[in-house]
């Protein structure tokens, strides 16, 4: 957000803008015993059974994304708070980060009263260094700081800084009962957008993209020093006991990570840090870190590993089998390779770190299906022998490992043009996604509903939610 453009920023505040854009979500969480879901919409949190009817526990008036723990009784939630004070704001910010953004307002402050011109070509962040969210918050600062001479300046544009609110995302323990959420602990906040919340599988780490680099002080590997490098997500993680803050595990991740079985390591897909903005072939690397001993405590100091080299993509996925093996998306190519011919359609590999010297393709190449080409995120049923893999359009194709043998799950185009969330399992059995509807009456034509699959049936759970709990991916907007 370059210019002075203040109400696309106060609009931008609250869902604030990352380099992935409007990707698709993993909005339908089901808990372990498979007896309710979360539903994580960009307005708020809500709870279903598994017959898709709203149970009381919510929480409304953010974005939010969320995971279950393992027992079932709690949730990991990423969501979002609006501040409208600075006082209140700086609560929030650690020190670096404060003096960051006053200094920032300072110098706002002498280059508007400076700037003759139209205010459209004014630019807000010259020095690109501000996240949206770091924007808002040096407007925040100014409005109620040292702010002599700007309002008479701004003339009507300061009624918009007026209105300015910043949005303080926070990653918050919730315990789940029948009624209701109850906040038990924030693990980590900050004034950018969080995604991917996980937990370990013995639940004493959470981890968490972020899209702002968080920065370890060398002397200090446990505090957050600085910000670096905006346009990507780090991966952090942070002990769930809340005894040490956030530490980066690494820049220029992937959206999908994840832990291993043993609650040691990470597998994630990173881009290479060394190539020049707007370079249209990106290097990248599957790679993985030991975080925790064999006693589960969290090791002062780490080493990456890369596995496996590859074509970057920030929606790339890996996950962490039960034996040992890391599957991951990724294109096949050879190199060097001209433009034209290089590949159009991802697949899905096998690494496995005990015979390193090889990578196996696990998707048949005979496969008719055709991929989403942008969206290489993959679903893998609890089992692990089953895969949901997106298609154009919205379309979605279950697929056997064992057999090669696909079933198509969603055959009809979405009115939107690609998928708007990421199907989810129930269990080895259960799947649910959003499935565009040929007539619905009630609500326009075209709308999608949630629907819930098993052996070649599927039927909407979601006729009955209510507007609030389909804005922003359920209204066909």
């Amino acid at each position: 957000m370059s210019n002075f453009r203040i109400k696309t920023l106060i609009c931008l505040s609250f869902l604030s803008l990352t380099i992935f854009g409007c990707l698709p979500e993993k909005r339908i969480a089901w808990s372990p015993d498979g007896k309710r879901a979360a539903v994580a919409t960009p307005t708020g949190l809500y709870l279903i059974d598994a017959k898709g009817e709203l149970l009381p526990p919510r929480l409304t008036g953010t974005p939010t994304r969320c995971v279950w723990t393992a027992d079932g009784e709690g949730l990991l939630v990423a969501h979002a708070r609006k501040v409208a004070k600075w006082d209140e704001l700086t609560t929030s910010m650690s020190a670096d980060e404060k003096r960051l953004i006053e200094l920032k307002a300072v110098e706002l402050r002498e280059r508007v009263l400076a700037f003759e011109g139209d205010w459209d070509d004014f630019d807000l962040d010259p020095g690109k260094i501000l996240s949206s969210g770091m924007e808002a918050a040096v407007l925040l600062c100014l409005r109620h700081g040292d702010n002599d001479g700007v309002k008479e300046k701004l003339g009507d544009k300061w009624e918009d800084v007026e209105k300015i609110e910043v949005s303080v995302w926070r990653l918050t323990l919730f315990a789940v009962t029948d009624e209701e959420l109850i906040e038990k602990k924030t693990l980590f906040q900050g004034l950018d957008e969080i995604r991917s919340p996980s937990l370990s599988p013995d639940g004493r780490f959470a981890g968490f993209l972020w899209n702002r680099m968080v920065v370890s002080d060398e002397d200090d590997p446990d505090s957050i020093a600085g910000t670096l490098q905006l346009d990507q997500m780090s991966l952090n993680i942070v002990p769930t006991d809340g005894d040490k803050p956030a530490r980066l595990i690494a820049n220029k991740v992937s959206i999908e990570y994840d832990w291993s079985p043993d609650s040691r390591s990470l597998a994630f897909i990173q881009g290479s840090p060394s190539l020049e903005e707007g370079s249209r072939v990106e290097l990248g690397s599957l790679a993985t870190t030991t975080v925790a001993d064999e006693k589960g405590a969290l090791l002062e100091k780490w080493e990456e590993k890369d596995r496996v080299g590859l074509l970057f993509n920030p929606m790339l996925s890996v996950r962490w089998l039960r034996d040992g093996r890391l599957l991951f998306s990724s294109v096949e190519v050879t190199l060097p390779v001209t433009t034209r011919a290089m590949p159009q359609e991802w697949s899905l590999f096998i690494m496995d770190p005990r015979t390193p010297a090889s990578v196996m393709r696990v998707l048949g190449r005979d496969l008719a299906e055709p991929r989403e080409p942008e969206t290489p995120v993959f679903s893998l049923s609890p089992d692990e022998k089953r895969v949901l893999l997106p298609g154009p359009q919205g379309r979605v194709t279950l697929y056997e490992f064992a057999s090669g043998e696909t079933i198509p799950l969603v055959e009809l185009d979405n009115p939107k043009g690609a998928m708007t969330c990421i199907p989810s399992w129930r269990n080895n059995d259960e799947i649910t996604f959003v499935m565009p509807q040929a007539d619905a009456p009630a609500r326009g034509t075209n709308l999608p509903e949630v629907h819930l699959w098993k052996d070649g049936r599927s039927r909407s759970i979601s006729d009955e939610w209510p507007e609030e709990m389909r804005n922003g991916w359920l209204d066909g907007k």
